[in-house]
């Protein structure tokens, strides 16, 4: 039910750079940024839960936040700047 879960928030969600899937079955949602780093990442997981819910997928917000990092180049959306935001499914 899990993976079921992840493909609904992945065609849900179309503006998240990087989805993934926790081992405690959460999904964690990431968006890169430059300039942004007074942003708590709140903005992005309400952007998140309405696209979510648009598309009647069962959500719940865990959490979210923002990891502030330099600028590295070349390295993927975890290893710099990003808002995120975690999901669990609901009735899981």
């Amino acid at each position: 039910m899990t993976k079921t879960f992840i493909s609904q928030v992945k065609s849900s969600v179309y503006f998240a750079d990087m989805i993934s899937r926790q081992k405690d079955g959460t999904v964690m949602l990431r968006r890169g940024y430059y300039y942004g780093m007074f942003d708590s990442g709140e903005n992005f997981a309400i952007a998140c839960e309405k696209c979510l819910n648009e598309n009647n997928v069962a959500a719940q917000l865990v959490n979210f936040g923002n990891h502030y990092e330099n600028f590295k180049g070349g390295k993927s959306v975890k290893h710099n700047s990003h808002y995120w935001c975690v999901f669990r499914a609901i009735g899981e």
